[in-house]
């Protein structure tokens, strides 16, 4: 009976039920769905966990800070649409790349533009930086050199040591900083430097606060004391921000605390009584500078203050000339310091500086260049040569038609430096090679592995010219010590500027001097030290001008001659069965460039034979040149031509 009772019970409620869910509103149930939210901590060059045990931060209302497992990864759950962040732990010694910006869970807002979620701005108000389904962060750690430095400080109130600018951030500069830290809450901050590296701090502006310290927007060297250590490279660099001041960083500099004063509202002045008259005090104007290479002024060339001219902005501008080397009587090269003093109209003098450039005399000069290769093919070239400067350049090799920079071996001097290149073709044996000084002068040679070589330099020939070769040479070749002739051929000069078709054998550290004169050119000499083993470039640094081709065998100088046999009997551009003598490119024709060869060196002549200690065998004597005519008058020199002309009209080539 109970069971009978129980049945129609059931019958009943369910009929009831159905009833009540016939009659009551439709309703659609969103349950949120779940983003897990993962990644894993690891060293970039060992790929082994790192942080473990440390919690990534995270932000965010339905987020938490995971802890990192022993094998490096981490997770945490969301719902769909949340915003969230994370930031990998600091661990000592090391840098981390990810990744404190807003991201939205589970949503791939390229796809879904319409979302609202992504259509809504993050949080301090910037436009989530979420651009797809985000869920997984590798966060990769770069191991820091153990002898680098960690830069750290505080910000607080100078008056009651109150933490200040919490939550800020300390902007940073230079490439080596891990990141631009943010103030924690008792005021700190800190990143990693490596040791070397330029880096500059500056504190944030803190509302209702000044920053009394005035520290430190200027570049510094990190774990290096320059003031000990003035001749380190590190502290000879220039101010990566374009400015050319000299580095300022004088110690080793880590620690920089930022004390902030609250700002004080004026109170309104009182209008003083009419009875006391308020003095009108005159501005003070600088009148006078002196400049002087330390701030001392001892050694100050100009004795007395002098007037200075001022440029359109109100800048100073005076001029100061270097105290020459007491030993020389010349400026020598190197970093140089100028001090300021101010006289003011009040009587008053204030000292200024120091204002810092490296002076260099003349261009750069390679005196000798050797290359060797090792077991590994690496290749090292050294280069010793002057005025190379004392702030690093750029060394580059050709290889293969690419111009490859050579990584810097050792310390970049005035007279030398060394350069590596690592795992060359075993192929390749001959390398051009360049040394770019830090103002942009280049000088360039080349060295071959497998042989010892003459080489006078990429540019002895006509700039207008590149890629010159020049056949038919006369090289005479003397003992720089005694002056005897020893030999005499002709050789040819490639593009690169190697001499080569000479049969003459050098000895090691022989002392030699070398005469060449081109076919159409003037003769000059120079000097050198023999090597002769492979991989030695003997450098004698030359000019060859070019040009003299009148009369027929020429005369030892170029003049108005050569200038008339150009223009009036060779000059244009339809090519002819013989060649002219003006075609100093070989293209068949003569023309402005040819001509641009001989007008930069007109009047040059033959150089004389250089005064041997001992005279010798006896020097070939410096032809005579030959007379003018009465038109083309001796006592002053003729300024050089103007008549340019049409290269449309050829002229007859003179008959033969």
């Amino acid at each position: 009976m109970k069971l009978i009772r129980l049945a129609i019970f059931l019958i009943v409620f369910s009929v009831l039920g159905l009833f009540m869910v016939s009659h009551l509103p439709l309703t659609k149930t969103v349950l949120a769905a779940s983003v897990t939210v993962s990644g894993k901590a690891y060293d970039s060059a060992t790929n082994k966990a790192v942080a473990v045990g440390l919690k990534v931060a995270t932000c965010g209302s339905s987020s938490r800070d995971p802890v990192i497992k022993s094998d490096g990864t981490f997770s945490f759950s969301l719902n769909t649409g949340d915003l969230f962040c994370i930031r990998g732990p600091a661990v000592s010694g090391y840098t981390n790349d990810c990744c404190y910006e807003w991201q939205i869970a589970g949503i791939n807002c390229p796809q879904d533009t319409k979302n609202p979620s992504c259509q809504a701005g993050g949080a301090q108000g910037a436009v989530s930086q979420d651009r797809g389904s985000d869920s997984g962060y590798n966060i990769i750690y770069t191991s820091v050199p153990s002898n680098g430095g960690n830069v750290s400080g505080k910000l607080f109130d100078k008056d009651t040591n109150q933490a200040l600018g919490v939550g800020l951030k300390v902007a940073t500069c230079g490439a080596n900083p891990s990141r631009d830290p943010t103030v924690n809450s008792d005021g700190t901050f800190e990143f990693t430097v490596p040791k070397g590296g330029l880096y500059c701090v500056r504190a944030p502006d803190v509302s209702g606060y000044k920053n009394t310290t005035g520290c430190c927007f200027e570049w510094q060297v990190a774990g290096i004391d320059c003031q000990a250590n003035k001749t380190n490279p590190n502290c000879q660099g220039k101010n990566p921000d374009g400015t050319g001041s000299t580095t300022m960083d004088r110690s080793t500099d880590t620690g920089y605390d930022f004390a902030y004063s609250k700002i004080v509202s004026s109170p309104t002045p009182t209008t003083p009584p009419t009875s006391t008259p308020s003095a009108t005090v005159a501005p003070t104007i600088v009148t006078k500078i002196e400049l002087a290479e330390d701030p001392n002024f001892t050694n100050s060339v100009t004795v007395v203050p002098s007037p200075y001219n001022s440029d359109s902005a109100g800048n100073a501008i005076s001029t100061y000339n270097f105290l020459p080397d007491s030993s020389t009587g010349l400026v020598s090269s190197g970093i140089k310091n100028v001090w300021v003093r101010y006289s003011s109209s009040d009587g008053q003098t204030e000292i200024a500086g120091p204002a810092s450039i490296e002076f260099v005399a003349s261009d750069p000069v390679v005196t000798e260049l050797s290359c060797l290769k090792d077991s590994s093919n690496n290749v090292t070239f050294n280069f010793i040569g002057s005025d190379f400067g004392q702030t690093p350049g750029t060394i580059t090799a050709v290889v293969s038609d690419t111009q490859t920079p050579l990584a810097l071996q050792g310390v970049w001097t005035e007279t030398s430096v060394s350069g590596s290149l690592p795992n060359t073709p075993t192929d390749v044996t001959t390398f051009p090679v360049s040394l770019t000084r830090f103002d942009g002068k280049t000088v360039s040679s080349v060295c071959d592995l497998t042989a010892a070589q003459i080489s006078i330099g990429a540019d002895y020939f006509c700039p207008a010219i590149p890629n010159h070769q020049e056949d038919n040479v006369n090289m005479t070749i003397y003992d720089a010590v005694s002056g005897n002739k020893l030999d005499d051929e002709t050789v040819s000069i490639n593009p690169l500027g190697i001499v080569s078709g000479y049969t003459f054998t050098f000895i090691e550290n022989g002392k030699y001097t070398l005469s060449l004169k081109p076919t159409f050119g003037l003769r000059r000499f120079g000097s050198f030290t023999a090597k002769t083993n492979p991989g030695n470039t003997n450098i004698v640094n030359l000019s060859l001008p070019v040009g003299d081709i009148a009369p027929d065998n020429g005369d030892g100088i170029i003049n108005d001659f050569d200038g008339q046999e150009l223009k009036i009997h060779q000059f244009g551009d339809v090519p002819t069965d013989a060649t002219r003598s003006g075609d100093f490119n070989k293209d068949s024709a003569v023309n402005s460039f040819d001509w641009s060869c001989m007008k930069s060196d007109y009047f040059e002549t033959d150089a004389p034979l250089p005064n041997f200690p001992v005279s010798g065998f006896g020097a070939t004597p410096t032809p005579t040149p030959t007379p003018f005519f009465s038109s083309f008058p001796t006592n002053t020199p003729t300024p050089t031509p103007t008549l340019e002309p049409s290269s449309e009209v050829s002229p007859t080539p003179a008959s033969t």
